[in-house]
This record gives structure tokens, C-alpha cells and sequence, in this order.
């Protein structure tokens, strides 16, 4: 007897046509973002991009960067010390110093992947924007493809709306356009990290589905596990979602004789030799750097805080960040891009403190759709064998619940950071999405809701690429400052006091932009702003006490100079200026001793040694 055959769907190759146009329309808004980014933010030339400087090192035989040191540095009584090497940090900032040679800091995977076969293929070097383009493309694409494979599977009757918003949301729903945004050394390993993690649960997938070809299907998810740490060392813990599919292999095995137990033992195996194996070469790149295999060159960062000395993960930062991360609202206002970054609480002692970090589930509610995917785990009346789907919602859970928690317990928190954790939380949200939509009895009150839900989620997530957190503003405020462009500073630092009218930075970078405009008074007003909104900020003591030095208001100008010192004794530019006011109050004893303390901070520091020498009589020879 003939079966009568389904009659052919002829707009699927239509939907499938779509959904390609819609996942390269992300990829080319992610590489409009990042390239937007780059051209505000005045990024070097590719060349001397860390990244590329680090490939020129690997290919002229050496760990560390080509990349000169500068003497003034290493005559430095301690070039650690963020306000003796600033002068130094703005070529090395976050590099790591060790041995009187430069090191990259941050992990080595993306030279090994990226750049350093780029630079081979083409004679070029890329961009850290576009890499980090690269890698977030890659990592959406990758977990757009587990979304297709989740659907198609468990959820054949899904709608081309819901699968659309999915894609959407994957893409835009998260803190990738946000890292985008300023795409720099930064965000490069973390894209990369990402990139590989969502590389990792693909094939964690396959595993899961594939019995036959379990063994290998683990083996490719811990080696592109293993590149995701090292390329992101924080994403370590989250490595427990490679004993997944063994777990699950174990389970469904149940007891068995030694033929049984060597096959265990083999997907065992699988899951770890390859994660090992690229573990135990980071551990020896470490060692061969830092003498250490668990030196990352974390305590020899020239960075903005002596890192050595800070305490960079405890519980006491756990409420504090878990709050910033997923709870603190975005504050609006009516100029583009309206979201203007959240108002950050307290610091609890020690936090380093908080880079353009949101509240994801406040400002993005798309993703407490994230609890769906319980509900697809508890289905009942589901055709077919869940257990595979539970397995992979269960892995996905782990790898967002431990990615999050290590960064929860870390002393700063970004907005970079989150794309850690927030990709998992938004394919768990799709899962949850294909679950409301397959047990509601409206499809079109579920279109309508997730719809707004992915507007509303996507739409803050490219609005908040643009950067508009204070700290943010800041930073292009200074890099324009850098670049001699006075006029795009102001702007930038005057929409970061808009949003946060105390934040002591803003106030620090503006002053500093008038006295370099000759408005002496109103430089004077945001330096006093400064140490109001942060005592003992001992730069904005020193540039207060220079502004009033050059109004002529030497008594005032002393003052600020004293108090910056108190804040920072060995603040070398501020002995040499305190000097420079004593010689206008004739008081040249005071000034010599002075002079002779910055040039013992600072043995470099040429200016106060000319003004050293003219104070001292010639020595007479008979």
C-alpha cells in the first residue's frame, strides 16, 4: 500500500535563506561596532598593537614583546608603582615588566590562532578590533548553530518567528556588542575565549547524540576547552562541563564487566588528555617567562593599582559584583546613546572597582527566560528522549554558573567581563523561549511577548556598545586629550559628569584639558571637584597646586603640593613642584631637599636635576 508523503514545505528554503541573512547581519554589525569603536577611540597602528608586537617576539626567537624598554623605567626604585611609572604606561600600560624585558600579560592563544598566522599568510597585522570581531563572530555563529540543533531536534514544531528572535538574541541580548564597543588587548583574549567555550559545547552536543563517536567528539571539546583557558585563565573551573557527556555515557552504561570499564576509562580520557595537554604547555610558557608555572605575570603588571599588592579575589567581593553584574539598573537619559552606564555602589575595601558593568537581567530581560530551560528540563508529554537535551542544558548551566562566580569573587568588575558568562545565560534563555512557546496555548501572545523581551534586550546591548558608562567617557577623553584634541575631550568628559556628576576621573581628565586651554579658573574648580568626589588623589593635588602656581598663588599652590605628597610620598613630580614653589617663597633649603627626593624616586628625571644643579654654588678649583 503507497504511504501518502507530506506535502513539501516550499518556503523552507526561504526561512533557511532569512536566517542567513539575519546571522551576516550580525556579523557585519559586529564588525561595524568594533571598527566604530576603534575609529572614537583613536587605536595605534596595528603594529604596535600588543598582540602583533607579541607574534614579532615569537618570530625573532624570544617570549616577550619587540618592543624597547624604556631606561627611565627600569632606573625606576620601583617601576610597579602605578604613580612613579605613569609616564611609562602610556605605551606598556598592563604589560607585564620581569627581568628588564616586556611580557603580554593576558592569554597567548589568540597570537597562536590568529594573529601569528595572519601575519604569516598576508605580511600584515591585524587589528585588535577586528580580532576581537573575528572571535565574536565565531563564537555566534557557533552557538546559533547549537540553538538550530536544539530546535530542530526537541522542538521540530517551532515557529520561524521564534527561531528568528533566538538568533537576535543570541547575537545582540548579551555583552558582546558591549566589549565590541572598545575593542582593544582587553577584549581579544576574552573574545577568543568565548569563541572556543561555545566551540566546546558544540561538540559537547555531538557527543552527547553521537554514541558511536562519542570518544571523539570529547576529545575535540577539550581541546577547544583547553584553548578558551588559555586564552582566558578564569574560565579554568568551568572545565567541568567536559565530565558531561562521560557522566552521561556512565549513566546510561549502568553496571558492566572490564570491557565496560576500559571503555569509561577511554572517554575519560577523552575529556581530559587534551585539556591537560594544552594546560601543561601554559604551565611551561609560564615557567619559561617567570620562572613560575603559575605565574601569569599578574604581580608584575604596570598597571593603574600596584597589583602585587592588592588582593585580586576574595568573598568579600561577591555581593558587591554579583549586585553590578545581573541586579544594577542602567540609568537613561535623552542624548544618544541614552544608556549612560549604572550608578555604582559602595566599593567594598579592596575592590579595584567597576568599568561600564551593568546589571545584565535589569537592563536585558530576555534572558530570565533562562528559567524556561528548567521547564525543558522537567518536560513531560515531550516526544522522544529528553535526557540528551537535560545532559547539555545541565552543561551549559555549569559553565555559566562557574564563569559567573569566579568573576563575582574578582576585585574589579567590567562590562567586558560578562561576555564570560552571558552568552550560556542567553542559549539558556532560547531553550526556555522553544519551551514557552511549544506548552503555550497563544502563539501569537508568545510571539508578541518574546518579541518586546528581544527589542527591549537587543536594543540595550547595541546602545550600550556606543560606551557610555562614565568610566567609558573617560578613557576617550583621554585618549583624545593623548591625540591634542582638546575640544573632543571636553565633550567626553563633560557627558561623563552628566551621568555621574562625582566622578573624581572625569573631573581630574577636564581640568587638566582647560589648564591645557589656558582656563586656569575653571581648571582650578574641576581639580578641587576631584579631591572632593576622592581625598587623597594625589594627582589632582599636584594639578590643582600647578594651576594656582601659575596664577600666581604660590601659598595655595604649596598647599596642594603638601597634600599631595601626604597622599603619595613618593610622588617624584610632586617633590620636584613643591620645590618650584619654595624657590618663589625663597625658601631654597627646602627646595634642594626636594629636588634631591625626586631624583632619588625618579634618578631620570632630568628637569629636576638641571634645576638641582643651578641651586648648588660651583665648586672652585685652586
Amino acid at each position: 500500500m503507497h504511504t501518502p508523503q507530506r506535502p513539501r514545505d516550499r518556503s523552507l528554503p526561504f526561512r533557511h535563506i532569512f536566517l542567513g541573512l539575519l546571522c551576516l547581519g550580525v556579523v557585519a554589525l559586529y564588525g561595524w561596532i568594533a571598527q566604530a569603536g576603534a575609529a572614537r577611540d583613536q587605536v595605534e597602528k596595528p603594529e604596535n598593537a600588543y598582540y602583533n608586537l607579541l607574534v614579532q617576539g615569537f618570530r625573532h626567537g624570544q617570549l616577550n614583546l619587540k618592543v624597547e624598554v624604556p631606561p627611565g623605567l627600569l632606573q625606576l626604585p620601583d617601576p610597579y608603582d602605578p604613580v612613579a611609572n605613569e609616564a611609562f604606561r602610556a605605551t606598556l600600560h598592563d604589560t607585564s615588566l620581569f627581568q628588564g624585558k616586556i611580557y603580554l600579560y593576558f592569554g597567548v592563544v589568540p597570537a597562536l590562532v590568529l594573529f601569528w598566522p595572519y601575519a604569516v599568510a598576508t605580511g600584515g597585522y591585524l587589528s585588535h578590533a577586528t580580532a576581537a570581531a573575528f572571535f565574536c563572530s565565531a563564537g555566534f555563529l557557533a552557538s546559533t548553530g547549537l540553538f538550530f540543533a536544539v530546535r530542530r531536534r526537541y522542538f521540530p514544531a517551532a515557529s520561524p518567528t521564534i527561531t528568528s528572535l533566538s538568533a537576535l538574541a543570541l547575537g545582540l541580548a548579551t555583552a558582546v556588542p558591549v566589549l565590541l564597543g572598545r575593542a582593544g588587548v582587553w577584549e581579544v583574549p576574552i573574545a577568543c575565549a568565548y569563541a572556543f567555550a561555545m566551540l566546546s559545547l558544540g561538540a559537547i552536543w555531538r557527543a552527547l547524540h553521537e554514541s558511536e563517536r562519542r570518544g571523539r567528539w570529547l576529545t575535540a571539546a577539550s581541546f577547544a576547552y583547553g584553548l578558551a583557558v588559555g586564552a582566558r585563565p578564569s574560565l579554568l573551573f568551568g572545565a567541568i562541563i567536559l565530565v558531561v557527556p562521560v557522566a552521561c555515557a556512565w549513566r546510561k552504561a549502568g553496571a558492566g564487566g572490564t570491557g565496560r570499564w576500559r571503555e569509561r576509562l577511554l572517554l575519560l580520557a577523552a575529556a581530559v588528555a587534551p585539556i591537560t595537554f594544552i594546560g601543561t604547555g601554559l604551565l611551561l610558557y609560564n615557567h619559561a617567562r617567570f620562572g613560575s608555572a603559575t605565574e601569569f605575570g599578574q604581580k608584575f603588571q604596570l598597571a593603574g593599582v600596584a597589583v602585587a599588592q592588592q588582593k585580586l579575589f576574595s568573598a568579600d567581593y561577591l555581593w558587591f559584583n554579583l549586585r553590578t553584574y545581573f541586579f544594577q539598573p542602567l540609568r537613561w537619559s535623552a542624548e544618544f546613546p541614552f544608556a549612560q552606564g549604572s550608578k555604582t555602589p559602595p566599593l567594598p575595601h579592596g575592590h579595584i572597582g567597576v568599568d561600564g558593568a551593568f546589571g545584565s537581567l535589569a537592563a536585558m530581560p530576555f534572558l530570565w527566560l533562562a528559567a524556561g530551560a528548567l521547564a525543558a528540563w522537567h518536560a513531560r508529554g515531550a516526544q522522544g528522549d529528553r535526557s540528551p537535551l537535560r545532559w547539555f542544558i545541565g552543561a551549559v548551566g555549569l559553565l555559566f554558573v562557574c564563569s559567573a562566580v569566579m568573576l563575582c569573587l574578582f576585585a574589579g568588575a567590567a562590562d567586558r567581563y560578562q561576555v564570560d558568562f552571558l552568552p550560556a545565560l542567553a542559549l539558556l534563555a532560547t531553550i526556555g523561549l522553544l519551551e514557552w512557546e511549544r506548552i503555550s496555548g497563544s502563539r501569537f501572545t508568545v510571539h508578541l511577548l518574546a518579541g518586546l523581551l528581544v527589542l527591549v534586550s537587543a536594543g540595550t546591548g547595541w546602545l550600550a556598545s556606543y560606551k557610555s558608562s562614565p568610566q567609558a567617557q573617560t578613557v576617550a577623553g583621554n585618549n583624545f586629550f593623548q591625540a591634542g584634541q582638546i575640544a573632543p575631550a571636553m565633550r567626553e568628559y563633560e557627558r561623563a559628569l552628566r551621568t555621574e556628576p562625582d566622578f573624581a576621573f572625569a573631573h581630574h581628565g577636564l581640568a587638566i584639558t582647560f589648564m591645557a586651554a589656558g582656563r586656569l579658573p575653571e581648571a582650578v574648580d574641576h581639580f578641587r571637584e576631584a579631591v572632593r568626589s576622592k581625598p587623597g588623589f594625589a594627582e589632582a593635588y599636584n594639578g590643582l597646586g600647578v594651576a594656582l602656581l601659575r596664577q600666581h598663588q604660590v601659598p595655595a599652590a604649596l598647599q596642594a603640593f603638601e597634600s599631595a605628597l601626604h597622599a603619595d610620598p613618593h610622588f617624584a613630580e610632586a617633590h620636584f613642584d613643591c620645590a618650584v614653589a619654595l624657590l618663589q617663597l625663597h625658601r631654597a633649603g627646602e627646595a634642594v631637599s626636594h629636588l634631591e627626593e625626586a631624583l632619588r624616586l625618579k634618578p631620570g628625571f632630568s628637569t629636576a636635576r638641571s634645576l638641582l644643579e643651578s641651586l648648588r654654588p660651583p665648586v672652585t678649583s685652586y
